[in-house]
């Protein structure tokens, strides 16, 4: 797995997390759960590929077992895969 893909997904994982924000709005504001569900499918895909690609980035680097959890803590939280991708993913 190559660094730029795994850069990659990391900003687009972060992106869909401020898209899911804003149809939670919608959703719950103004009674409209249809932009939610294919944003959250959306959102959840990307979860995936960043917890498979960065876990394989980091393998294929031999890194630090530590940096599995770091990874897994990573995707869950808000705008985190940011912050991963700026400290991990430096070119």
């Amino acid at each position: 797995m190559t660094r730029r893909v795994v850069k990659k997904i990391a900003q687009l994982e972060a992106f869909s997390w401020a898209a899911l924000i804003v149809t939670m709005m919608l959703k719950y504001g103004l009674n409209m759960p249809g932009p939610n569900k294919v944003v959250g499918m959306i959102h959840g895909v990307l979860f995936i590929l960043f917890i498979i690609c960065a876990f394989l980035f980091a393998s294929q680097r031999r890194m630090a077992g530590s940096h599995y959890l770091i990874i897994v803590v990573a995707g869950f939280l808000p705008f985190a895969t940011l912050w991963y991708e700026s400290k991990f993913l430096k070119e």
